[in-house]
């Protein structure tokens, strides 16, 4: 069943469907209800005996279920919830089924209570993996309305016919609000007369169910990949399939989409791989009719085989030279000797690029190897390295001050050191291996002017590295420098990394009178800024703007001509945001009118929409003109704002947190969309740190999801069957590893956002303007601006850490191309990474909104370096 449809077979089976039948109203009692708690120490508390239980925004979301055996067969027309109010007001809920079975008085937020391992419906799953849009739940937005201290709130009959007929386990209460200074509650089913009841009103046909078309299961390639592929009938409602003896779980169950291809994931069913399956799919109308079923046979794909190459082990060492050890790039010892992270007592002089006597580099054709001499010793030396035909950097680390003592971090160019003999300086080369280069070995020499010397030996791999990077690091910063010298300088060290450096020009306080809405004013090298007033000066209605200086500035690098003499050549910038965001071209408080709801926030002025819209699309023919095309535009709303804070925007943008945040995001979407017109390369990017909630407002509204690496470990079924679902991109963000902690955690975070599914990272910040991380530990300053005022035009130095980077970026660029050679699925890569390095972090965050750094046991270099040399191996072949 790899990849091609299966056999399929139709049995025919009388099926009734229910006459019309009277209007009639039908109140439907309570059943179990329970208070599921967010609230990190608080989520294994269960509140299914209170009396009243808590709906506060994404804290406390409501399970209920109801006896609806008096539906059995009947059609409902509309229905409403009615709850006794409590406790402070609720303003509207998302109201959504439940995809799971659910015990009232055990159920938490980590477990439905039903099963004999945690989790709500698969292993591991917390509450909102099954509702509010996800796992296939229906659902629906419902405004309170509140008559003599009750709610009545409005619920789409769908929700309550997937109760019915077994399709769904109940409804979750999601308020759409996320004010935590107050606790709303409603009364429970313990209350007895307030207990909630759903009152609905019966009438209408239903047509019979047809039967889908198309059915074929194949591979998907990933984990847990089998899939049921088909088209939906044009009358059904849901699906009921069954995968040999074992119904099909609901949450892996779709809604029917009429006429449309689905698909359908066929997991959590025990499954033999080479063994036999039957497939059996029915489908179910509103009142419970059952279509003839359709089945298939066929066999369980068997996992691929993978490939597997022997590494010979690191060569026995001998004693190095006096005061002079090699050890990689990632590697690092405190001032006072003691090593950063866990590594081999004989590590000195025993690594993959040193062996006492010689320094052993390899790498592929357009690769950047390296490696660090620690040396020791009496006054000044100059330092050398001599590889012909390629290019050599050298920098000296220096020493800063951390928590784990004296760390080397920044580096600055090197000719000559100055040595003591108590203390290792460390000296880090980097060697760039030319794309075009004939060789296969090359000799040379790392010299110290007083007679030291070590030979360095180069093998050149028989394959090339592309170009441009297949795997995206973006170096994410805040406030463009003061000159246009500068932008570039920065840009030109990310490129010799194989990252880029991506700057946000705007401010939180965009939306304030006045406010400043792009920051566009950095020095050209003409000596004049660039006329950031005429470039905001934007009427609404307006369809064009004053492109000049953005084009003379950004021209050069946009293109990748800035790069033209670079180790790789010309690459466009990958990633770039635009001054797009909600109140640029226009300023969105002067156009909003209060509603929450931002699809009717500008109902009473639409040039606000208009004119975003006229200026990318605008932007978008500009692109065209200058030949931008692979350019990695980006369209992101950064801005956390606050519907009560008049200097702000109405919603918080950069990782949402209430409904009408998600539903803002859709609504600029919608803009871009409009806007952009074919330009696919401008991308609209949302940044989130709660995936869970987003209530299916964000469902094909975006091209990029940078989501939280915590987030995505907690959600990461979720998050990676959106992207098959949908098509967009998925970068995680977090932060780079301490200056005294290990850098193989960095390069361990990078390879696992890979294995796990995600096209890139983003560290959330990595530029330190001030200086300071010249002298102490500064986590985020992986590149670091020289001391000075806005007069000088300052040099930009670089973080040992940011080598880890690019270390992992070019592993995964192996893995890439060993990818594409043997046809692999992203599942099989990631069983090859698995064989090699064990990769599974956790995430450390020091408050809610932190990014948090991703942690990880003990790391060893050694399987780093064999899983780079198998797939160097399995190249060759």
């Amino acid at each position: 069943m790899q990849n091609h449809a299966l056999t399929a077979a139709v049995f025919c089976a009388f099926i009734p469907f229910a006459a019309d039948v009277s209007s009639a109203e039908l109140s439907l009692p309570v059943v179990k209800d329970n208070s599921i708690i967010m609230v990190r120490n608080e989520y294994h508390l269960n509140h299914g005996r209170q009396g009243q239980i808590r709906v506060k925004g994404n804290q406390h979301i409501v399970a209920l279920a109801f006896d609806t055996r008096a539906l059995q067969g009947r059609r409902v027309e509309s229905a409403e919830l009615v709850c006794h109010k409590g406790a402070a007001a609720i303003r509207g809920l998302t109201i959504s089924t439940l995809q799971a079975d659910w015990d009232e008085h055990k159920s938490t937020s980590l477990t439905s209570g039903t099963q004999t391992e945690a989790g709500w419906g698969w292993p591991g799953a917390t509450f909102p993996s099954i509702c509010g849009g996800n796992s296939f739940s229906l659902h629906c937005q419902s405004p309170s309305i509140v008559r003599d201290g009750v709610y009545r709130w409005s619920v789409d009959p769908d929700l309550i016919h997937a109760c019915a007929i077994g399709a769904a386990h109940g409804l979750a209460l999601h308020e759409v609000d996320a004010d935590y200074r107050r606790n709303p509650t409603i009364f429970s089913r313990e209350q007895g007369a307030k207990k909630p009841r759903v009152v609905v009103r019966l009438g209408g046909t239903e047509p019979p169910p047809g039967m889908p078309t198309g059915l074929r299961v194949y591979d998907a390639g990933v984990h847990d990949g089998l899939r049921l592929e088909l088209t939906a009938p044009q009358q059904g409602f849901a699906y009921d399939v069954t995968v040999g003896k074992h119904r099909l779980p609901r949450w892996n169950t779709p809604f029917v989409r009429p006429g449309k291809r689905q698909v359908i994931p066929l997991r959590d069913v025990p499954l033999t791989p080479g063994g036999s399956v039957e497939v059996s799919v029915v489908v179910l109308n509103r009142i419970g009719g059952r279509s003839t079923p359709v089945r298939l046979r066929g066999r369980i794909p068997e996992p691929r085989r993978i490939a597997v190459a022997d590494v010979p082990p690191l060569r026995s060492a001998g004693p190095p030279p006096d005061g002079l050890a090699v050890i990689p790039l990632l590697d690092r010892y405190t001032r006072d000797g003691a090593p950063v992270g866990k590594l081999p007592t004989d590590y000195r002089q025993r690594n993959a690029v040193f062996d006492g006597k010689r320094i052993t580099l390899a790498a592929a054709r357009g690769e950047v190897v390296g490696f660090q001499a620690l040396v020791a010793g009496d006054g000044k030396v100059g330092v050398s390295c001599a590889l012909p035909g390629l290019r050599t950097d050298i920098f000296r680390a220096l020493y800063v001050d951390t928590p784990a003592g004296r760390v080397p971090d920044p580096l600055v160019r090197c000719a000559e050191a100055d040595l003591s003999p108590s203390e290792l300086t460390p000296v880090c080369v980097d060697v760039y291996v030319p794309f075009e280069f004939k060789g296969h070995v090359v000799s040379g020499s790392f010299s110290l002017s007083d007679g030291r010397h070590l030979p360095i030996q180069l093998r050149v791999r028989d394959f090339s590295l592309p170009r441009k990077a297949s795997f995206l690091c973006e170096m994410n910063s805040y406030g463009l420098p003061n000159r246009v010298s500068e932008f570039y300088r920065l840009q030109q060290v990310a490129y010799d990394h194989r990252v880029h450096a991506n700057i946000l020009h705007y401010s939180h306080r965009t939306a304030a009178p006045g406010a400043r809405k792009c920051n566009m004013d950095m020095l050209m090298s003409s000596g004049r800024r660039m006329d950031e007033r005429r470039y905001n000066d934007i009427k609404q209605g307006a369809t064009t703007t004053y492109w000049k200086d953005f084009v003379d500035v950004f021209d050069p690098y946009l293109s990748g001509r800035c790069f033209a003499d670079g180790h790789r050549g010309p690459i466009p910038a990958p990633g770039f945001y635009l001054t797009f965001h909600e109140s640029w071209p226009l300023s969105v408080r002067a156009y909003f009118d209060g509603n929450p709801d931002a699809y009717l926030a500008f109902r009473a002025q639409p040039s606000y929409a208009r004119t975003f819209t006229s200026m990318l699309s605008d932007f978008a023919s500009l692109a065209r003109e200058r030949g931008w095309r692979e350019t990695g535009f980006q369209v992101y709303l950064n801005n956390k704002g606050s519907m009560n804070d008049l200097t702000k925007n109405p919603w918080v943008l950069d990782e949402p947190t209430a409904y009408w945040d998600y539903r803002a995001l859709a609504f600029y979407d919608d803009l871009v969309r409009r806007g952009r017109g074919d330009a696919t390369n401008i991308r609209y990017r949302i940044d989130i740190s709660r995936p869970q909630f987003a209530r299916g407002e964000l469902d094909g509204k975006t091209d990029l999801w940078v989501c939280a690496t915590g987030a995505f470990r907690k959600y990461r079924r979720l998050v990676n069957d959106r992207c098959e679902r949908t098509g967009e991109d998925l970068w995680l963000y977090g932060t780079t590893s301490q200056p005294h902690e290990s850098s193989r955690a960095t390069a361990a975070w990078v390879l696992e956002a890979y294995r796990d599914g995600a096209t890139g990272v983003v560290p959330w910040q990595t530029v330190n303007r001030d200086g300071k991380a010249l002298v102490k530990g500064d986590q985020l300053g992986l590149f670091i601006f020289a001391p000075g005022g806005n007069d000088d035009d300052r040099q930009i130095y670089h973080s040992l850490r940011l080598k880890a980077y690019r270390r992992a970026q070019q592993d995964i660029e192996y893995l890439e191309l060993l990818r594409r050679k043997l046809s692999l699925t992203p599942e099989a890569v990631a069983r090859f990474i698995d064989r090699y390095v064990g990769i599974d972090g956790e995430q450390s965050a020091a408050y809610a909104e932190d990014a948090g750094t991703s942690q990880y046991g003990p790391l060893d270099p050694e399987p780093f370096r064999r899983l780079r040399e198998a797939s160097a191996e399995l190249l060759k072949r």
